[in-house]
């Protein structure tokens, strides 16, 4: 395949991605994530990919944990918990 498509529902929300590559998409404590573009500085764990690093900065500290990072991004977050969409982008708005 050229592409890699991902999906996750949650109660209230469904989430989708499509890349030609990376897993773009990260499920977890009732949470999913996709994002698109590109994110530099996150530092990975062994076999960890960016959604899951920025799934990890989002459970630990929150949407403002998604706040200042450097690239050129869109993130959305589904929080199944308190049934919010949270979305983030670059600081100039390169990637909607």
């Amino acid at each position: 395949d050229w592409c890699v498509a991902a999906w996750a529902e949650a109660p209230g929300a469904a989430l989708g991605a499509v890349a030609l590559e990376d897993r773009r998409l990260a499920e977890r404590a009732g949470c999913i994530l996709v994002w698109q573009g590109g994110v530099f500085g996150i530092d990975l764990k062994d076999g960890q990919t960016t959604a899951d690093a920025l799934l990890d900065r989002y459970l630990a500290g929150g949407p403002d944990a998604l706040a200042g990072l450097n690239g050129i991004y869109a993130i959305a977050v589904y929080d199944a918990r308190d049934r919010r969409l949270h979305l983030a982008n670059d600081r100039y708005g390169f990637r909607q």
